[in-house]
């Protein structure tokens, strides 16, 4: 329902009706109507009519594009194949994370032994710094300005004609300190060096100490006997290590698999095999008085939870230095390379890891071939 009334001017009428307000003007043979609905253009002659839209209507747009959100509204069986495939998308992306993360922990929990230790070499002290009059001068104003006040000129003037005075003095004064105390860092250098080439004990133990903080598996230099050095290396619990690896599917994809008690138990002696040569290499480093070294490895035994020692041995720089090192698997040979070497660790089905009760031939210490050399067991008592 609507109505319409006209304004007074020729070909205007306003028509008002519930879908709002709709303006006409011109002649009916040329009528332009705009308002609600849009613009549009109307002629008419006798009983004939025309007209034309000249915008579109915003209503039945919205109505429009209603209808086709409506329409495309997913339904309840979709957000829920959408929120599974949310949910697998996040668990495969946390396996990968997963998988990355095991397979960088083994590369370096293995590849310790690969780092290159610099040799020590005598300390070198640098010389001492050289000082200019225009330092002395300063150092001299300060000393004679101090206490004296702002607005004291006379004060003022005769304190910075003292510094003036004592300024060379001041300067060969410092300058013969500084050397002195190079002479004597010169001196306490050259002795501390010859200390460490004569394998002084106190010398040795707590240079290779220091070197030796950082490892992921301390080591402790205990004592020195002529050109040998005793350490005791503590390793990583085996009860520590992960329960899973990175493998494949059969069609070749990266997946989780649960480690068997002796595959654990070859990652962590791998493991031990590189801190050892990573300890060795970094002491024969740090020491060049040094010739060699040997090493016991403790550990805590997971059957009494208590700690021993699982292998020791002896091992000089020489072969130490001749060996190549260049894959993570290399670290199991340090027990072919040793002197006297013994491992109380087995890699079989069982995977122990215990006491050595008896002196005896220590059978699959790791996978090799019949010829290899198998080490004693270490006897404790």
């Amino acid at each position: 329902m609507g109505f319409g009334f006209r304004v007074g001017v020729p070909g205007l009428s306003v028509r008002v009706s519930t879908r709002g307000v709709r303006t006409s003007v011109g002649p009916r043979a040329a009528r332009l109507s705009v308002g609600s609905g849009g613009a549009r253009v109307s002629t008419g002659l006798g009983p004939f009519y025309a007209s034309s839209s000249l915008g579109g209507s915003r209503r039945r747009t919205s109505t429009r594009r209603a209808a086709q959100t409506r329409s495309v509204a997913p339904s309840a069986g979709q957000l829920e194949r959408t929120r599974r495939q949310a949910e697998r998308a996040q668990q495969e992306a946390e396996r990968a994370a997963a998988i990355a993360q095991l397979r960088e922990l083994r590369l370096q929990m293995t590849s310790v032994h690969l780092q290159t230790f610099t040799a020590a070499e005598p300390p070198l002290i640098p010389a001492a710094p050289q000082l200019g009059l225009p330092w002395a001068l300063a150092e001299a104003q300060t000393f004679h300005l101090h206490g004296v006040g702002r607005l004291a000129r006379a004060e003022r003037t005769a304190a910075k004609q003292r510094a003036q005075e004592d300024a060379p003095a001041c300067l060969a004064a410092e300058t013969a300190r500084l050397h002195a105390v190079r002479e004597q860092m010169v001196t306490e250098a050259g002795t501390w060096w010859h200390a460490l080439l004569a394998n002084d004990e106190a010398t040795v133990c707590e240079a290779v100490n220091t070197a030796f903080s950082d490892n992921p598996a301390a080591g402790c230099a205990v004592g020195v006997d002529g050109s040998v050095l005793s350490v005791v290396m503590r390793q990583q619990d085996l009860d520590t290590m992960p329960t899973q690896t990175a493998g494949l599917t059969p069609s070749g994809r990266p997946t989780l698999k649960n480690l068997t008690k002796r595959d654990r138990t070859l990652w962590w002696l791998t493991a031990m095999g590189s801190n050892v040569v990573a300890t060795l290499k970094e002491g024969f480093a740090t020491a060049p008085g040094i010739q060699a070294i040997d090493l016991a490895v403790m550990t805590r035994l997971p059957d009494t939870q208590r700690l021993g020692f699982v292998a020791y041995g002896r091992w000089t720089r020489q072969t130490i230095e001749a060996t190549p090192w260049r894959t993570p698997e290399d670290a199991l040979r340090f027990l072919d390379i040793g002197q006297d070497t013994a491992c109380s660790v087995t890699t079989t089905a069982s995977g122990n890891l215990q006491h050595a009760q008896t002196v005896g031939h220590h059978a699959h210490c790791r996978p090799a071939s019949p010829a290899r050399r198998c080490p004693r067991r270490l006897r404790l008592w």
